[in-house]
């Protein structure tokens, strides 16, 4: 008699835990899928940095950025054009963004972190081409990462 509780309890528990699973894997879908949506539309660069230091002013000017479903066009002042897929993984502390860059001067898969700010702007920090993902919003002169704070456009 034991041995049967035991086992029906071990079996209701499994059962349990595998509808928590589910649950939430359903909620990590359910996240990247709202954050996609919230990075659809066209944005402006407000502030950014690279190699530690602020972009120039004519780079923020002249920058704009294009999400539509998972696919992205940049322009960041006067170079030429990225275009490309992006992945979300809002499970991640910090978030994880993989920009897979098809079109551009930085052909390739860029690691990234990213964040909704409180006055809704999209902050983005990315590796260089190739290398290891970055964990906090911030650059030095030799990391070859860059940041990006993105608000939408009027």
């Amino acid at each position: 008699m034991k041995h049967s509780y035991l086992a029906s309890l071990a079996a209701g528990l499994f059962v349990v835990c595998g509808l928590m699973g589910c649950q939430s894997s359903q909620e990590e879908k359910q996240g990247a899928a709202d954050d996609m949506k919230a990075t659809a539309g066209t944005w402006t660069l407000v502030s950014g940095e690279a190699a530690g230091k602020p972009l120039p002013e004519a780079d923020l000017k002249n920058s704009k950025l294009t999400i539509v479903g998972d696919a992205y066009t940049v322009q960041i002042g006067e170079m030429a054009p990225k275009q490309g897929t992006q992945k979300l993984d809002a499970t991640k502390s910090p978030k994880q963004i993989d920009a897979q860059d098809t079109a551009g001067p930085t052909v390739g898969k860029n690691l990234g972190i990213y964040e909704f700010m409180a006055n809704g702007d999209f902050r983005v920090c990315f590796a260089a081409t190739g290398k290891e993902r970055p964990t906090t919003f911030a650059t030095t002169a030799d990391d070859g990462q860059f940041i990006h704070v993105w608000r939408r456009a009027k």
